[in-house]
Formats: C-alpha cells, structure tokens, sequence
C-alpha cells in the first residue's frame, strides 16, 4: 500500500506530460497509436522507479544507540521486518537551518519542515557525536 501511494504523483506527472505531447502530436495529425503506447510505459515505469527511490532515500525515523545510530527510510520504518544498519556518527552541523549529519560513510540533511521535534533530532546527533569522539571512531559492537 505504501508503494501505491508513493507513485501516484510521479506518475501521474509522467502521464500528463504524455497525455498533453500526444494531444499535440494528434491535432497535428501525426499517427500516435504505438508512440503514445510506449511512451505511457515508459512513463509509468519511471515514475514507479522515481517513488521507490525516494521512499528507500527519505529518512523518516531516526533511533540513537550511544555514539551509533540507525537512519531509517519511509520503506524501512513501514511495518514489517527490520533490517538496522547501526553505524557511527561523525559530526553533526547546523547549515542554513537544516541538520547537516555524517552518519557512518554517508552524509544526510535533515530540514526541521519534515521533523516536528527538530531540536530534539539536533541534541540526539550532536550528543551521539560528542560520545563518538570520545571513542574515536567509535567502539566497535558485538
């Protein structure tokens, strides 16, 4: 249900934009049939590909263990089973007014428009770095 939802606004965009040059093409006169049939599929499956990107990309849940923390997507945080990646985090700056973290060989923006407890989400990076570099690179889990 999750993915359904996602898609629905890139593809709805990617068959506008399909629907609106094919209406051209066919007031033109042009002979649109197979064109128009491929280019709906094509669009329909890049916008599936674009959603489903984005719900694996988009952090929506973020869990603190100590000097490590585990960022999880939309599609990780949904319902079923879990797989936690625990990595360390490195720093954790404030840019612009958006949250700036190193969080294990990765770097991730969080903007306070998407996170109601932002300066929550600030004091939980900041501390999980300051306890990191207490370790260095942090300890190592069992």
């Amino acid at each position: 249900m999750l993915a359904l939802q996602a898609q629905a606004r890139p593809v709805a965009i990617a068959l506008i934009v399909v629907m609106t040059v094919g209406l051209a093409a066919a007031l033109e006169g042009a002979a649109i049939l197979w064109p128009f049939l491929w280019a709906v599929g094509i669009a329909y499956a890049g916008g599936t590909v674009v959603a489903q990107w984005r719900l694996h990309e988009t952090p929506a849940e973020v869990e603190w263990r100590g000097p490590f923390v585990v960022v999880r997507s939309i599609w990780d945080a949904a319902p079923g089973p879990r797989r936690d990646a625990v990595e360390p985090v490195y720093e954790a700056r404030l840019v612009r007014g958006e949250l700036t973290v190193s969080v294990g060989d990765s770097v991730r923006t969080f903007r306070p428009a998407d996170w109601p407890a932002f300066d929550d989400l600030v004091r939980g990076f900041r501390g999980a770095a300051e306890e990191a570099a207490v370790y260095g690179t942090g300890p190592v889990l069992p």
